[in-house]
């Protein structure tokens, strides 16, 4: 019998942890930012687990909902990633 296949991490960690870093700014739980970005709380734990890539719609209501804008996901040219 062939065995499931398991869907790829996305490569973009690096969003992730923007994500995750901005929301713990905000002092937000996975649940009050699906709420404030009127997103689904499973999508926004894809999101910050590398399972789901954002696409600019997305990212627009995160930016909305964090009041940030879509630079804050850019990483800097030396792409060293982010600071904890």
């Amino acid at each position: 019998m062939p065995k499931k296949a398991v869907k790829k991490r996305w490569e973009a960690t690096d969003f992730a942890k923007i994500l995750r870093k901005l929301r713990d700014q905000k002092g937000w739980t996975q649940a009050e930012l699906a709420r404030n970005s009127e997103l689904h709380m499973v999508t926004i734990s894809k999101l910050e687990n590398g399972y789901h890539e954002p696409s600019w719609p997305l990212v627009c209501k995160l930016c909305d909902a964090l009041d940030v804008s879509a630079n804050k996901f850019r990483l800097p040219r030396d792409r060293k990633g982010i600071k904890k």
